[in-house]
Order: structure tokens, then C-alpha cells, then sequence
């Protein structure tokens, strides 16, 4: 111990045959010193050269758990409330379970006699994702630190030494410390609620306080470099920045969360694209799960990289009030029809540098406002690993990846639920049961009209639209992929075939637990699976281009089987009517209506009946405008095709998945040359390079249609 050689110390302890209550108390001191030398060793340094004192002394609680018996001056305090030490702690918990349950930001004014600390080590809340509660331990006396390290065990994953969440000040300049943490990482969450415990609790709160000015201050001296930034990007040189050989890389900003399942991948691949494309480039997003994205990280991050292009993802600047200045270019790519994104407002809020990417823009402009100039057909991109050098194959024969594996009574269950929010339960259970009853009977439903149409939903309110949308993706979706998923299961079982179901809970669906696989993680090791398997399986009712699943598959070098739907067959036949009759310069259905005749205008409003048949809202959607707007996005083809042979891995009942399946099991070449050809097509107009390329190209297009009285109403 004398040679701070704690962990042999330990082992000496260990040696001693019959422990007394003084052998465990240093073997337990050493055992967290120990600890402190690995994993924080500032902290340590600060305990070992405390100035010994006799002010603290273990002694029994009333209850018989040891606590801390502080000298002040005359009198002795004991640091435990009602003598009490689990008690104390059950009362500070039953006072704070809200902001706990929450997880609020806590702070420790001193420490205490420590039972508080390891009890919130112990037992952290249960929060969204890999999110952590973030607590602060302030203590100006090291000396009651080490009071405390004799009761409690603080070492391992579970205590409060190796728990990052937890951050550490200790000793007389512990306040310093704790200003010098934030001012190098702002995201960093500053105490919310604080509990005061000891007997220097007030000045420990009030102290911690004043960083919170400190805070302010640097603030407001990034805002004054803000504003010195955005006064430098005017038209012409944001055109410049924008250009395919600029006087100097422009800088784009990405903010996300970590705290979501996709969209922080999507980021991610996002400032790649970007950096791919001759950017610099900087992805703002929390670095663990105890830190936070807040305004003041984000406005330093302006100010110290003074970029010319801000990007997020499914959010707009308006929502942030004056945080993203309007001088600077401001994307949002619209990947989910939020509730943020699918109003009059949110359009209306949409200014002069505001832009937004999305995979629908006609309906955007008709239903909620957004201005046209602003808005770009985007669809969802992919990353292109490269693949190695001799193919996989060890896998099984049927593969299918997908975390939606709640059985039919909890989809049911959780869809009227969510559609009570937005109508009443009756009018929700109705429509809910109409849904189930169809698979019930064996049928399918493959879109949003065909939906609409079993529940009688005659209103195409904004109103009715969320609530049929919402009653497709949470119910009819899930009915619809497991309804083939089950065909898939017969088809393995009859033909002696492996199927493989990863995601998350497969097992706890009684239905398809045999096939269980488990999880699997994004990235390389999704990439291999889909490698290995001889054939993927794509079963939701979605255009197969506007499946992320397929595009990353397809990307990895997978090879797949689709299920047909109404969407995507009617958007082929439109395409190749059109090309057909050379009308890829028709705008709307009315330039089209007026330029065919006789067979060839019948097949034509064949499909446009077609299309209002699919849709939700069949009178805001133009099927001419949206295969032209895909185009000049440059998301089709060529020959405006979707995917090069789309109709030899499609299939749209459980024979023709089986003869198919069947088929290309046999046929490894084939899947080798399609899996090949397909992967090209995904790779020059889905990876992130080639649509950030595009997304680049529009926006300096756009900028330099910008007039003078439109940038003084952005001011």
C-alpha cells in the first residue's frame, strides 16, 4: 500500500484466512484505488496527495450499515439522513423518479456518504436506444471520497469508476475542472436537477452554477463569429463554392443523433458523398451515449467551421428558430413523413435558401405548400463497399432482414393504439379489423389505395391522409411482408431449404422462432450475409428503388427475389409508355392526354386509373410529373428503366416465389450475372457519391437563379 501497489495489496487481503471488518474495509479501499490508478487516474492523483485529516470516521447507522461521521468544529454530523443510509437513498429517489425515469441530467453536490452514487451506478434507467444518464459528482474534500471508497465497492462495468457517464470532480479545484471539460466538449449535459448531500452541498451547487454563465458567455462570442461568416456568403460566391472546380473546397455541415436506428448511418454515408465529392466536410453528432446534441454545440460548430451548406435529415431551420442562420444554405432531406414535415407550416416555412430533398415532391407542393423552386426529387442512396475478391457463398439458401417481427395480434394491438391518436377508437378498430380480415381470407393489400379503398375512407383531408398512411406502414406493411414470409417458411420446409430471419425479437414470434437468426449489424457484417445467402428476399409493398434494404443488398453484391406490387408495376409501364412514344418531354397527364390517340390513349388511362386505384390521394398525384421528376434527378435509367431485369426476379404469389426460387437455386450463373448487372445500375445513380454529385449540381443551379429582392426577404 505504501508503494500505491494496490492490486497486489488486494491480493494480500485475499491471503488473510478469517477477514474482519477492518480487513475488508482496505481491501476495499485498495480495490477502488486500484481501479481509480486504471481508469481515472486524475482523480486518483488528486485523492493520494489529499492532505490526511481526522475530520470523517466510519461508524454504524441506526440501522447497522456503516455511514460517515463528520467533525465540524464542536460537533459531530452524521452524513446520512435520519441515520438512515438506504432510507435516505429511497427518499432521494422517490423525489427525483420522474427526472430518473427520464433521464435528466443529474449532479451530486459532494458525495456524501456515497450510497447515493453507487445505488444510481447500479441501476441506470431504461432510455431510448443506447442513451445514458449523465451524472455529474462534484466533492471538494478528497477526503470524504476516500471515506466513502472504504464502504462501498465502486469497482467493474457496473460502477461508478468505469461508468464514462459518470463524470468525476474531486478536490479543491474540482470547479475549474468542471468549466475546462465543458468549454473542450460542449455537448457534455450540465446537471438539470441537483442533489445536495453533503455538508459543503449549497457552495458545491452554487459554484456549479456559475459555469452556467461561463456557458453564456461563449455563446454569445460564437454568435459574433456567425454572424462575421455569414456575411462573406453572398450569391455569387456560394455559386462559385458550388461549382464542379471551385477557387476552394466548400464545407458542408452535418448534424445528426446517435440516439436513432438509421438515420445516423444515413448522415454518416452522407458526409462521405459529400468528402467523396471534393468537400470538406464535418459530421456533428453526439460522441456517447451520455453526451447531448444542444444549441451551443451546434453553434460553435458554425462558427469554428464556417460552413457554406448545413444538412440534417427529416428536420427543417424553422424548427430551430434563429440556431442555422438564414445566409447559409440549409438542406433537409425528407427520409419519413414525419408530423415536423407534413403540414401547411412547415412548408410555408421553407425561405429562399432553404431547400428540401424529397421522394415525392409533387405531392409536398400540392398538400402542403413547399415551394417548388426549393424542393428536389431525391430518393434513398447507398453505400458501395468493395467487394471481395472471390465471392461468398457458404450461406443459406433463403435470407430475409428485417426488425418488424411483432406477431399479427401486437401489430393489430399497437395500430389502434396509434390510430386512436388520430381518430377515434371506433373508427380505428374498424378500420384495423377491415385490414386484418383481408389476410385473413388470404388476400393482400400492395398500397396505399388499396387500403384506402377496404376501409371506405372517402376524405383526402391532410387528416385522412396521416391516418391512412399511418394504418399502411404500422399494420398493413407488417401483414403484408409477413403474409410472403410465411410462404417462404412453407416453401423451405417442403423443398428441405434453409431460411434465415435475422432482426431483432424473430424468436419471440411463434410463427417464424425456428427460423430466428438474431440481430445483425449494419455495415460489413450485413454486407457479408447478404453475400453468402443464395437468395434475399424483399417482401414489403414498396417501388423496389425506394427500398433501403434492396439498395444496400443490391450494393453489397447480393443477390435478390422481390414481391411485386402495384406501384412498382405501374410506374414501369408509365415509364416505358412514355419512352415508347417518345414523350419525355410531357410535363403532366393533360401534355400527355393531348398528344396520344385511339389504343394508346386507352392503355394510357388504363394505367392512370391504375395509379388512382394505388394512391392515397389520387387527386394531388401526377404520374407523368413524378417519372419526369425521377429523371431529371437521374434515378431511372437509361431506357427509364427501374432495374435491369426486374420482371425475372419479381414475383407475386407463393407459386411463383416457389418456381422461382427453385429456379435460381439451380442456377448460380444466373444470379451471379443479375446480382452483377443490377449492382452496376445501383452503383451510377444510387450511391451516395453520384446523388450527392446531382444534389450538388441542383443547388448551384438554383443559387444562381437567386434574385437580390429574394435575398433581402431571406435577411
Amino acid at each position: 500500500m505504501l508503494t500505491e501497489q494496490w492490486s497486489a495489496a488486494v491480493g494480500a487481503f485475499d491471503r488473510i484466512i478469517i477477514k474482519n471488518d477492518d480487513v475488508r474495509l482496505r481491501q476495499r479501499l485498495c480495490r477502488n484505488l486500484a481501479s481509480l490508478q486504471t481508469h481515472r487516474k486524475d482523480i486518483y492523483r488528486t485523492l493520494i496527495d489529499a492532505e490526511p485529516g481526522d475530520q470523517y470516521r466510519l461508524v454504524p447507522s441506526r440501522t447497522g450499515a456503516v455511514t460517515i461521521l463528520a467533525k465540524v468544529g464542536d460537533r459531530e454530523v452524521k452524513m446520512s439522513a435520519d441515520n438512515d443510509p438506504h432510507g435516505a437513498v429511497s427518499a432521494v429517489m422517490r423525489g427525483i423518479d420522474n427526472e430518473w425515469k427520464n433521464g435528466v441530467p443529474l449532479g451530486l453536490a459532494s458525495i456524501g456518504d456515497g450510497y447515493l452514487l453507487r445505488h444510481l451506478a447500479h441501476h441506470p434507467p431504461q432510455l431510448f436506444l443506447d442513451k445514458q444518464h449523465a451524472i455529474v459528482l462534484m466533492e471538494s474534500d478528497p477526503r470524504l471520497v476516500l471515506a466513502c471508497l472504504a464502504i462501498h465497492d465502486y469497482t467493474g462495468p457496473d460502477g461508478p469508476i468505469e461508468q464514462q457517464r459518470i463524470r468525476w470532480y474531486i478536490g479543491d479545484d474540482w470547479q475549474q475542472s468542471l468549466r475546462e471539460d465543458y468549454r473542450n466538449d460542449l455537448m457534455l449535459l450540465h446537471p438539470v436537477v441537483t442533489v445536495r448531500l453533503g455538508l459543503d452541498s449549497r457552495a458545491i451547487d452554487e459554484q456549479s452554477k456559475q459555469v452556467l454563465i461561463d456557458i453564456g458567455n461563449w455563446d454569445r462570442a460564437f454568435q459574433t463569429k456567425v454572424d462575421a461568416h455569414t456575411q462573406t456568403l453572398t450569391r455569387d460566391r456560394l455559386v462559385d463554392l458550388y461549382a464542379q472546380t471551385p477557387s476552394r473546397p466548400p464545407r458542408v455541415l452535418v448534424v445528426t443523433t446517435r440516439f436513432s436506428t438509421v438515420l445516423q448511418y444515413s448522415a454518416r454515408d452522407t458526409e462521405q458523398g459529400f468528402r467523396q465529392n471534393g468537400w470538406d466536410t464535418r459530421l456533428l453528432i453526439e460522441p456517447s451515449p451520455a453526451h447531448g446534441m444542444n444549441r451551443i454545440a451546434i453553434r460553435q460548430a458554425i462558427a469554428e467551421f464556417k460552413p457554406e451548406l448545413i444538412f440534417l435529415i427529416d428536420h427543417h431551420r424553422a424548427e430551430y428558430g434563429d440556431l442555422y442562420p438564414k445566409e447559409i444554405p440549409f438542406v433537409c432531406w425528407v427520409q419519413d413523413n414525419l408530423p415536423n414535415l407534413t403540414t401547411v407550416k412547415a412548408g410555408e416555412s421553407l425561405e429562399t435558401r432553404d431547400f428540401a430533398l424529397i421522394p415525392s415532391v409533387q405531392r409536398y407542393i400540392n398538400q402542403y405548400r413547399y415551394p417548388r423552386r426549393q424542393c428536389f426529387e431525391f430518393r434513398k442512396l447507398t453505400t458501395v463497399p468493395v467487394l471481395p475478391r472471390n465471392r461468398e457463398t457458404q450461406g443459406d439458401d433463403l435470407v430475409y432482414v428485417s426488425n418488424w417481427s411483432k406477431t399479427t395480434d401486437q401489430l393489430i394491438a399497437e395500430s389502434i393504439a396509434a390510430l386512436t391518436n388520430i381518430s377515434s377508437q371506433a373508427i380505428a378498430t374498424s378500420a384495423v379489423q377491415k385490414v386484418a380480415q383481408v389476410y385473413r381470407d388470404g388476400g393482400s393489400l400492395d398500397s396505399q389505395g388499396a387500403v384506402r379503398r377496404v376501409i371506405g375512407l372517402q376524405m383526402t383531408s391532410a387528416a385522412a391522409t396521416t391516418f391512412l398512411s399511418q394504418l399502411h406502414e404500422r399494420l398493413n406493411v407488417g401483414l403484408y411482408r409477413q403474409q410472403a414470409l410465411s410462404w417462404a417458411a412453407e416453401i423451405a420446409e417442403q423443398n428441405g431449404l434453409s431460411l434465415a430471419i435475422h432482426g431483432n425479437g424473430w424468436d419471440d414470434n411463434p410463427q417464424f422462432a425456428k427460423y430466428a437468426k438474431g440481430p445483425v449489424k449494419y455495415g460489413p457484417e450485413l454486407e457479408s450475409l447478404t453475400r453468402r445467402g443464395r437468395i434475399n428476399l424483399m417482401l414489403e409493398p414498396y417501388v423496389c428503388i425506394a427500398h433501403q434494404r434492396v439498395l444496400d443488398g443490391l450494393a453489397a453484391g447480393g443477390f435478390f427475389l422481390l414481391r411485386g406490387n402495384s406501384p412498382t408495376t405501374v410506374l414501369s409501364k408509365m415509364v416505358r409508355l412514355l419512352d415508347r412514344h417518345d414523350l419525355r418531354d410531357a410535363q403532366t397527364l393533360s401534355d400527355v392526354r393531348s398528344r396520344l390517340q385511339g389504343d394508346d390513349r386507352v392503355a394510357f388511362e388504363g394505367l392512370v386509373q391504375m395509379v388512382r386505384d394505388n394512391d392515397a390521394a389520387p387527386d394531388e398525384f401526377d404520374i407523368v410529373t413524378s417519372v419526369n421528376d425521377l429523371k431529371s434527378a437521374g434515378f431511372l435509367g437509361e431506357n427509364g428503366q427501374l432495374l435491369t431485369e426486374l420482371h425475372q426476379v419479381g414475383f407475386s404469389g407463393k407459386e411463383e416465389m416457389q418456381r422461382k426460387i427453385l429456379h435460381y437455386l439451380n442456377d448460380a450463373g444466373a444470379r451471379t450475372r443479375i446480382a452483377e448487372v443490377q449492382r452496376s445500375e445501383i452503383v451510377a445513380r444510387f450511391s451516395y457519391s453520384s446523388g450527392i454529385s446531382r444534389l450538388i449540381g441542383w443547388l448551384k443551379q438554383t443559387l444562381s437563379q437567386e434574385t437580390l429582392t429574394a435575398m433581402r426577404n431571406a435577411s
